[in-house]
């Protein structure tokens, strides 16, 4: 009697297709496939399991059957190759008459995803052609769960970051577990897009001590890095959890270790047990925290300690947090892992003020079909990049295309959600015909940034010009760039391929040349400016702005520390674009008085205004905070200037006796329309005295740094806060 077991989708019980992620450079869409398994019972040697061809998914099944009426020898289960996507189906039944049959699993390679199935049926009888599996409970066998882990929206990422795992090496953990923790970092690694110029991935352990095996620059390979990961040996000891922690912090995510500037920084840290000290550990994951670093904890086992797991987790818990019964369990939440990893990948330095963005592409002829889909592509991912939405710190998109006829594909405010966004730009159709450029920029400054297409006044412009060749009216090109620029329309150019026209690409571009125009050799390397044009655009939204440097020059700070300071200032200003009049910097120094080391508007380039602040030399003394805002506010800020943004950014220890006089000045600076963002460094920085002269939000306008060193990284850091201030 053969009996044939039908898998049933349904919404309500049993999955039984096979589930993946298809991720291509449009959007992700889902798809599924039905399996047939017959088992047989009377006079049967093999039971077989066939799945539908496919290139992409796994289905793995693992199957207990009851014993039947004669010698069942063998059952396979033959899966078809895939690089997309898990299924894993484990199941019971329950006994029939006799012997138990054995069922083996081969499964192919998988980097995408996980689905994860595990029924339980009842027993099963004779003279019955057809069984019906589903979740209900039976009399036999116990019903475990039905789990779906959710696919990957950003599957391999594609972005920027440095992680590195943080593994559990003590006595309780032991070698088999220590291989099976090994093979899930692998997993992991395996899901993401490895390179200097995407994801670094590096691996510590601890017990009694912490050390570093893997480096976060030492792999650009995956497979070396794959292989690197295999070949760590157990060590055995304590589980001294803080002291991996603070490893982390000061070696880890050092630049000697390949740490990047202006990179996330993400911690991943397995344990079975409880650290040596909780209260240690978790001030250390704060000390984590206050350097950028983001903290996932993943506990393991029933003797992990949760309260301390979520202390040393960032928030919120349902994110950051995961908990598994056994390490063999560690293979159900490495695709979650991977996903929640992802989307803490978003740029540092990706612009998040808001602003008003339109796209200009060029739709032309000579562009093509398929490079026209690759630059909608492009638009898309920069799209992944941006808060999208109409409040204040929110991006607003809109796209034109220019053949012989300008076309607006959708306004500024025709879409507030990030994927309505994406799914219109995709939809976008290739036409072909002439290169009207000029037109297309008059239509982007008449039309496209009125309020009657959706612009929000106030918010900066910009518009990014995307083409493969020149403009069939240079002339015409040349002038309406021009109104557009004197609109306060910043201009980007993108040129792709060698027919380019670079003095036209420049003409259309603000100001400076070097920081709003691009080229790429072909559309398929449009990618690799992906990350530097959303930076850039960051910086468009400076605006018109004035920024006043207070440097405390106290003998609390010292001529070494005083130095890594004005380091910091050179670098802040190396990215800022100076130049085009928008931007004037100033630098003040204090102790017990304050004093102007220049002033506003004197020096019109970065490489002056760098000289200039190499020329300011340390003298030590006492310190007055309140005296130098108020010399600042009253001396430093220019009338002439009333439009401009006004940022004064204070870098102090915060020790000033005071106290009242500095938060009166501070409040006085606040109501003159001063933004104050300030730096508080070292071990004995006042936090009142922070939080009462910096502005609000204080998330984005205060800054506290255990000591000087940290300074030459937050470059980054406060570009990204200035845009969202």
């Amino acid at each position: 009697m053969v009996f044939v077991l039908l898998i049933l989708l349904t919404t309500t019980h049993i999955v039984t297709g096979w589930h993946y992620y298809y991720h291509t450079t449009h959007y992700p869409y889902h798809r599924y496939n039905y399996g047939i398994t017959e088992m047989t019972t009377e006079d049967a040697s093999t039971s077989t399991e066939t799945t539908n061809p496919s290139t992409y998914g796994t289905f793995t099944t693992e199957m207990t059957t009851g014993p039947t009426t004669e010698d069942t020898s063998s059952s396979t289960v033959t899966t078809n190759p895939s690089t997309h996507g898990t299924f894993t189906t484990e199941m019971t039944t329950g006994p029939t008459t006799e012997d138990t049959s054995t069922s083996t699993v081969t499964t192919n390679p998988t980097t995408h995803g996980t689905f994860t199935t595990e029924m339980t049926t009842g027993p099963t009888t004779e003279d019955v052609s057809v069984s019906t599996v589903t979740a209900n409970p039976s009399t036999v066998g116990n019903t475990e769960r039905f789990t779906e882990i959710q696919p990957i929206s950003k599957i391999g990422c594609g972005e920027k970051g440095d992680i590195v795992f943080v593994l559990d090496s003590s006595g309780s953990v032991g070698t088999s577990n220590w291989k099976s923790m090994l093979k899930f970092v692998q997993d992991v690694i395996n899901i993401f897009t490895i390179g200097k110029n995407y994801v670094q991935v590096g691996v510590d352990i601890y017990a009694n001590s912490a050390s570093t095996r893997i480096r976060l620059n030492s792999y650009q390979s995956k497979t070396q890095l794959m292989d690197a990961v295999k070949r760590i040996s157990f060590t055995n000891g304590g589980t001294a959890t803080n002291r991996a922690i603070h490893h982390l912090i000061s070696s880890s995510f050092s630049p000697s270790h390949g740490s990047r500037s202006g990179v996330p920084k993400i911690g991943i840290i397995l344990t079975d047990g409880r650290s040596n000290s909780q209260f240690s550990t978790i001030a250390a994951a704060n000390a984590a925290r206050k350097k950028g670093i983001e903290l996932f904890a993943i506990g393991i086992g029933s003797s992990v300690n949760t309260v301390e797991l979520k202390g040393v987790a960032n928030d919120p818990d349902s994110i950051f947090y995961f908990s598994v019964h056994d390490f063999k369990a560690l293979q159900s939440i490495k695709s979650r892992l991977a996903s929640e990893t992802c989307q803490n990948l978003d740029p540092i330095i990706g612009c998040k003020a808001g602003a008003d963005i339109i796209f200009l592409v060029d739709n032309s002829g000579s562009v093509g079909s398929s490079n026209f889909n690759t630059t909608l592509t492009f638009i898309s991912d920069i799209v992944d990049g941006l808060k999208i939405g109409i409040k204040k710190d929110k991006f607003q998109v809109g796209v034109l295309t220019f053949h012989t006829p300008v076309r607006a594909e959708f306004n500024l405010d025709e879409y507030q959600d990030k994927q309505d966004v994406k799914n219109a730009i995709m939809e976008i159709r290739y036409e072909g015909g002439g290169t009207n450029t000029g037109g297309a920029i008059r239509y982007l400054h008449t039309t496209a940034f009125a309020r009657a297409a959706g612009h929000r006044p106030g918010y900066p412009m910009i518009g990014i010009l995307i083409t493969d060749g020149y403009s069939s009216n240079k002339a015409e090109t040349r002038k309406e760039a021009m109104n557009a620029r004197l609109k306060g329309i910043k201009m980007f150019s993108i040129g792709i391929g060698n027919a380019i026209d670079t003095t036209e690409l420049e003409s259309v571009a603000s100001e400076p040349k070097s920081q709003f125009v691009f080229t790429a050799a072909s559309f398929k390397l449009l990618k690799s400016i992906e990350s530097l044009l959303l930076s850039k655009t960051c910086e468009a939204c400076w605006g018109k702005t004035d920024v006043v440097f207070l440097l405390e020059d106290s003998c609390h700070i010292g001529e070494t520390n005083f130095n890594k300071m004005l380091q910091m200032v050179e670098n802040l200003v190396q990215e800022i674009p100076i130049g085009n009049g928008n931007i004037q910097i100033g630098v003040n120094t204090f102790k017990c008085t304050a004093k102007t080391e220049f002033m506003l508007g004197k020096y019109k380039t970065g490489r002056d205004i760098i000289k200039a602040v190499q020329r300011i030399k340390y003298t030590g003394g006492k310190v007055s905070i309140g005296k130098a805002i108020e010399y600042t506010r009253k001396n430093s800020f220019p009338e002439n200037r009333s439009k401009a943004k006004k940022l004064m950014i204070i870098l102090t220890n915060g020790s000033d006796k005071a106290l009242s006089k500095t938060l009166g000045e501070a409040q006085k600076a606040r109501n003159s329309n001063i933004k104050m963002m300030v730096i508080g460094i070292g071990d004995y920085t006042h936090q009142d005295c922070l939080q009462g002269m910096a502005t609000v939000p204080h998330d984005k306008y205060i800054f506290s740094q255990d000591s000087f060193d940290p300074l030459r990284n937050m470059r980054d850091v406060l570009i990204q806060r200035k845009c969202s201030a």
